[in-house]
């Protein structure tokens, strides 16, 4: 606010008591603080909807400042909005649109080692690959190579040695040495 201008007066209902300007901050729907500007009060006119007076807290790498209506103040809350996170059941992306931390269903982009859904995905798989054997044994069959390399990089997945795997790899399609 320039020296010059005059100072508004809130009074205790909200509005102007005196002309002037006051800085206002913004926040969405969420709460979330957006910008800040001078705004220009005549009598009688109160805030903006979605606004305060208050100023925020100083800005923190990895947080939010967010407005609470009921309590009338700023506080700062992890701030995920805009990544990608997995699903725990499924496996399936989701972006986080919401302020604060993300919901217990979802896991971030860093694989957690042996995540349930890859496990069971791990865990099928090795299913099919003893069905594989079985059909191998009956035909006097081997494994080639590449079948060999799959079951234990899938056994690995499954046993939580392999920790930084967070999709299973395509299955081979030679499967039997001819």
């Amino acid at each position: 606010m320039e020296n010059n201008q005059p100072i508004a007066e809130i009074g205790p209902q909200g509005f102007a008591t005196k002309a002037g300007y006051l800085t206002i901050y913004n926040y969405d729907s969420y709460g979330c603080y957006r910008s800040n500007y001078e705004n220009y009060f005549s009598i009688g006119v109160g805030h903006p909807a979605y606004s305060t007076l208050q100023a925020p807290p100083e800005h923190e790498k990895g947080k939010v400042a967010v407005w609470d209506e009921k309590t009338q103040k700023w506080s700062l809350i992890d701030d995920y909005r805009g990544q990608e996170w997995y699903s725990k059941k499924d496996g399936s992306p989701y972006i986080i649109s919401e302020p604060g931390k993300p919901d217990e269903s979802l896991y971030s982009k860093t694989p957690i080692p042996a995540s349930s859904f890859l496990k069971q995905q791990a865990q099928g798989e090795l299913e099919w690959c003893a069905i594989q054997f079985g059909i191998a044994k009956m035909l006097d069959e081997k494994f080639t190579p590449n079948m060999s390399k799959y079951i234990n990089i899938i056994s690995d997945i499954y046993k939580g040695i392999d920790k930084k795997t967070a999709v299973l790899p395509k299955r081979p399609t030679d499967i039997f040495d001819n």
